[in-house]
């Protein structure tokens, strides 16, 4: 087994022997001689000062490991990466490009590339799909869009042409076992294309981008389809919760109805599951701690002190993706000087990432002239391009670090700050919006905002108090490393997926199998939901548990087994309609237990009752026939008796409220049943408490009908001693189904006469 990691571009980079800064240069022609003609006299009078062209190709070449500073993937070994060569073609002719590659996929099993001619895949429309208009949008920078003309379509026809071109590639790699591994926006129709091809195969996706909300993610083209191919995916990961309830909530909005239900680690969709989970990308102490250790780095560090004695010096780094960010870098830097005047050093560590936007860049140099004339060279550095030893030694030279990437999740530069320094880290300023770890300790700020930053910077260098209030925690990234690497648990998640098709089994009505093993067992389980299965949904609900038949039924069948209720009703309904103790009872779902008569609340902080009983009571008030039920733990609006019209609307106009202003509560979620919208302590799903009690049964039986019903069918799926019953029609994970709750209540008495 291996695992194939599939990416626009894999972490080597083909360079000239004459240097990698030559081939810089000559990536940086590329992007001149597609400038607008417009603008291209005013941004070559500013780019050429900084950089120097080469004239030509060159045979002479050779392939080097990505720059550590640029790579998420540097503490990976045993994983064979699937992309494009950056550079290659940019430094070799056809002839030569297809050499290196047919010598590299022979020894894909020593080499760990697998490479892709960049060639092959056209003139790269697809990339202006990626990174102008997707990218832009998950990091809420689409306001660039008014100033870029990009052929959508087209550019989207092209995207769609790389992913099928890059599955083809992977099927000629794969053997059965494998796990595919996603980890790149360019590659998101990636998971639907393999699904249609290897029905069982583990696909794995790493969403590295932050996930949008879902009103801004709904307004790009094709983004339903973008979604539709990643739920595709077996395991899904965000970086971040936000990001993950975002996407939770656009499948909800876009794929109403049964088709897509979610459970605490489970989406459903059209037949399928798709594992979901967050798991934050972390990098290894080891990188930079062995890089600083050297004496190269030693050396520079020592050069650099001895330059800047008696200097503050703040660092910053950006990357040629993020131009607009070293825009407002420099505008930062304008302002402190402008403002203080103070005895400072600002340096800018470029790292060379993704397009580079030569306008963009020319109205930074013009910028850059702009501070030198004014305030002199010596204020300020830019480097682009730099090698690891230098960039690790002036990170650990700065007093103070900017890294301003837009609405982050995943940030290096930021890991490495705090990694690279052997004694107290220096403060780290990020972007406001930025959703990085937030015990990390780090400053947050509004980039755009020149003059607060400026004096947030002066604050932070000259004021040893603030200083000392704002040094990052690096022990929130060792706690991090010591439980596993973030590789080794995105591993241990898709080694619980099975290799199976995405096909749901339909449910066996012939329940004869249940009564023999029934007859053959002593120690039984029985668990079930009750409204909508032990008894059915009436319009009045309060009055369901008036039938002393139903009662009657429970206590003799609690004489055969354990019996057990898990319930959405609240404590008090239950003791009033299931009084004998000796009946266990989940309410609540799951978040009140009651024992032998005894109740045990799972749940902590409910001040969140009072912002969200507003909003309930907001569209109960404008909902004719809804209504708001108050449970201890839970608040619920109920819509069963609106128009279809209001169902449709309001529910979801409701939830997406709720959805909003608790996506970041850690311990609330809010879920939708049927014609329920609720938001309620995180408990013990059905699915937990089957895990927690059925070992100890030789029988158990367990019938729901609403979608939170299928985390216990799941739990019963490969067990023989388990069966689970669906009351009603739908696509489930239950062995067996019966039409209604009276169909129910026949087979339990069927059982009892047995």
């Amino acid at each position: 087994m291996k695992v194939i990691a599939v990416a626009h571009k894999v972490p080597v980079v083909a360079v000239s022997k004459r240097g990698n800064i030559c081939t810089i240069s000559e990536s940086i022609r590329n992007a001149l001689l597609n400038t607008p003609l417009k603008t291209k006299a005013s941004v070559l009078k500013s780019i050429m000062e900084n950089v120097t062209l080469s004239q030509k190709k060159t045979e002479s070449l050779k392939l080097v490991h990505q720059h550590l500073n640029q790579s998420l993937f540097r503490d990976l070994t045993d994983v064979v990466f699937v992309g494009i060569i950056p550079n290659l073609s940019v430094v070799a002719s056809n002839e030569k490009e297809q050499r290196i590659i047919g010598k590299l996929r022979n020894e894909y099993a020593k080499k760990h590339i697998y490479p892709i001619s960049e060639r092959r895949l056209g003139d790269g429309l697809y990339k202006d799909f990626a990174e102008i208009r997707l990218r832009n949008v998950c990091f809420s920078t689409q306001w660039n869009d008014i100033e870029i003309s990009v052929d959508e379509e087209k550019s989207f026809e092209d995207y769609v042409r790389m992913n099928k071109f890059f599955c083809s590639e992977i099927l000629g790699l794969y053997e059965e076992g494998d796990i595919i591994w996603v980890v790149d926006h360019f590659l998101w129709l990636l998971p639907e294309m393999i699904r249609e091809k290897i029905p069982g195969a583990r696909v794995g996706t790493t969403l590295f981008l932050p996930f949008p909300g879902d009103d801004l993610f709904n307004c790009m083209n094709y983004s339903e389809r973008l979604v539709r191919s990643l739920l595709a995916s077996s395991y899904i990961e965000f970086q971040s919760k936000t990001s993950m309830v975002n996407f939770l909530r656009f499948g909800k909005m876009v794929y109403r109805g049964l088709r897509y239900t979610v459970d605490s680690s489970t989406i459903k969709f059209e037949g399928q599951e798709t594992r979901y989970a967050v798991n934050r990308y972390m990098t290894s102490e080891s990188v930079p701690t062995r890089i600083t250790a050297t004496k190269k780095c030693q050396e520079y560090l020592s050069r650099m002190r001895k330059k800047y004695k008696n200097k503050k010096v703040v660092v910053s780094v950006t990357h040629t993706t993020s131009s607009h960010t070293l825009l407002n870098v420099y505008k930062i830097i304008e302002s402190f000087f402008r403002k203080y005047r103070k005895n400072v050093v600002f340096i800018n560590v470029e790292i060379v990432e993704g397009e580079y936007n030569t306008e963009v860049k020319a109205e930074v140099g013009r910028i850059e002239e702009y501070i030198s004339l004014v305030y002199g060279r010596h204020v300020f550095k830019r480097i682009f391009g730099i090698d690891d030893y230098k960039y690790y030694g002036l990170l650990q030279l700065a007093d103070c670090g900017l890294v301003l990437m837009e609405n982050c999740e995943v940030s290096l530069p930021v890991l490495d700050f705090i990694l690279s320094r052997t004694g107290k880290c220096a403060p780290i300023f990020v972007t406001q919006n930025s959703r990085l770890c937030k015990g990390l300790n780090l400053v947050r700020v509004n980039p755009r905002d020149a003059t607060a930053v400026a004096k947030k910077i002066k604050d932070a260098l000259f004021a040893v108090e603030k200083h000392q209030k704002l040094v990052p925690n690096a022990n929130a990234i060792s706690e991090c490393s010591a439980k596993g690497t973030w590789f080794e648990k995105f591993l241990r998640n898709m080694n619980e997926v099975k290799c199976k098709e995405h096909s749901k089994l339909t449910p066996c009505k012939d329940l004869s199998v249940i009564f023999e093993r029934y007859k053959e067992t002593k120690k039984r389980l029985f668990l079930f939901d009750y409204d909508g299965t032990a008894c059915g949904n009436s319009e009045k609900s309060q009055r369901r548990c008036t039938h002393r038949v139903l009662l009657q039924l429970l206590m003799a069948l609690s004489e055969k087994g354990q019996v057990v209720i898990v319930t959405g009703r609240d404590k008090h309904t239950i003791d009033k309609w299931i009084q004998d103790p000796v009946i266990e009872i989940y309410a609540e779902h799951g978040t009140l237990h009651r024992k032998n008569g005894v109740w045990e609340n799972f749940t902590g902080d409910t001040r969140w009752r009072g912002p969200a009983e507003e909003i309930i009571s907001f569209y109960v008030e404008r909902s004719p026939g809804s209504l708001m039920e108050s449970k201890e733990t839970a608040l619920c609006f109920h819509y069963r008796q609106c128009s279809k019209f209001i169902q449709e609307k309001q529910s979801a106009a409701c939830r997406n409220s709720l959805y909003m202003l608790f996506k970041d509560f850690e311990n609330l979620e809010v879920v939708e049943g049927k014609s329920v919208v609720e938001i309620r302590c995180s408990g013990k799903n059905k699915g937990d408490v089957v895990r927690e009690i059925a070992d100890e049964y030789d029988f158990v039986l367990c019938a729901g009908d609403d979608v939170t019903d299928e985390s216990m069918f799941v739990e019963c799926k490969d067990i023989d001693t388990r069966f689970s019953v669906l009351v009603g029609h739908r696509n489930t994970d239950a062995k067996f189904a019966v039409n209604d709750p009276a169909s129910f209540l026949e087979t339990l008495e069927t059982m009892l006469k047995l």
